[in-house]
């Protein structure tokens, strides 16, 4: 099997940009999810675990228009009352405004995950604050 596949820059942008657009297509705000548990194989499954808070991504277009495959979140309201938990926080799943899921993801501690936080046991009644959230389309290079 070939595995040499590589994107024009315009397709990997309107790539992308269409992510950006299912994820803003609800007529109410988009969401993060923060979980804990063991990630599903793609979003058209089920979540798992339990869910310890929500963030608010404010904006009709989540995300800006892409540049190089890289899309950047909007402005996204914190949540200032999460559930807490005994158990880490181990994977986030963004859904449209109608709670569709649209994409998962990790989260883990300070570097190496696709959401990376100082903490992973959030307290309950506490503030998750996520201050920059940037996508980057694979454009097979």
């Amino acid at each position: 099997m070939a595995t040499d596949i590589n994107l024009a820059a315009a397709v990997v942008n309107a790539m992308a940009d269409a992510l950006d657009t299912q994820i803003g297509a609800a007529a109410t705000a988009a969401t993060i999810e923060f979980r804990t548990g063991t990630q599903p194989a793609d979003p058209d499954e089920a979540a798992t675990g339990a869910e310890v808070a929500t963030v608010t991504m404010t904006n009709s277009v989540p995300f800006g228009d892409a540049t190089a495959g890289v899309i950047t979140a909007a402005t996204i309201t914190d949540d200032t009352s999460a559930t807490g938990n005994a158990a880490a926080v181990t994977w986030f799943r963004i859904k449209d405004g109608d709670g569709n899921a649209k994409l998962d993801g990790t989260v883990g501690l300070t570097s190496g995950f696709d959401i990376n936080f100082a903490a992973v046991i959030w307290p309950a009644g506490s503030t998750v604050q996520v201050t920059s959230l940037v996508f980057t389309m694979p454009d097979g290079t």
